[in-house]
């Protein structure tokens, strides 16, 4: 499975360099990971809204909570 994110840095006008996109690849071995995850917390939800709800809170977490090292990005 590719997984494609986006980092928005601002408008370039105001000194942000535009939308970055970036693609990873995701190993069956990790989507299962994935998907055990899935069926524990969130059993009705499609794989990959999951995963992008999963990422979305650790990032998340280290951002507001200063977690630095949860999560390699």
């Amino acid at each position: 499975m590719k997984l494609k994110i986006q980092i928005d840095t601002g408008f370039v006008s105001e000194g942000g360099t535009g939308a970055k996109w970036n693609m990873i690849n995701l190993s069956e071995e990790t989507l299962d990971e994935f998907r055990l995850k899935r069926d524990s917390l969130e059993p009705d939800m499609d794989l990959e809204n999951f995963i992008i709800q999963d990422i979305s809170s650790l990032v998340e977490a280290e951002i507001e909570n200063g977690l630095y090292g949860l999560f390699n990005y």
